[in-house]
């Protein structure tokens, strides 16, 4: 078997960098990038907050429901013989 010729390593090509990535790499731009995920981040936090809120409010306002239903069952004065009035009244009941 011949002896086998020494491989060279592979050329390494050089790293270009152009003039848009380098002003990318500022300080300037990473504290700009920074405050935008800081301010990113405390949005997502007051929507989680927020959702939160509305379901706790939705659990409450239905607590509500039938309380509020007896109240405006007894808005409207009772009628003849205790009955509640019909939604049109009692003078269109007579009309007809």
């Amino acid at each position: 078997m011949a002896p086998s010729a020494p491989t060279r390593p592979p050329e390494r090509q050089p790293l270009v960098v152009l003039l848009h990535e380098s002003s990318l790499d500022t300080p300037a731009f990473r504290a700009a990038a920074a405050l935008i995920s800081d301010q990113t981040d405390a949005v997502e936090r007051w929507l989680e907050s927020l959702a939160r809120a509305a379901a706790r409010f939705s659990h409450d306002a239905a607590a509500l429901d039938d309380p509020l239903a007896t109240f405006v069952a007894r808005l409207a004065p009772p009628g003849p013989d205790g009955a509640v009035p019909p939604p049109g009244g009692w003078h269109q009941q007579h009309q007809q």
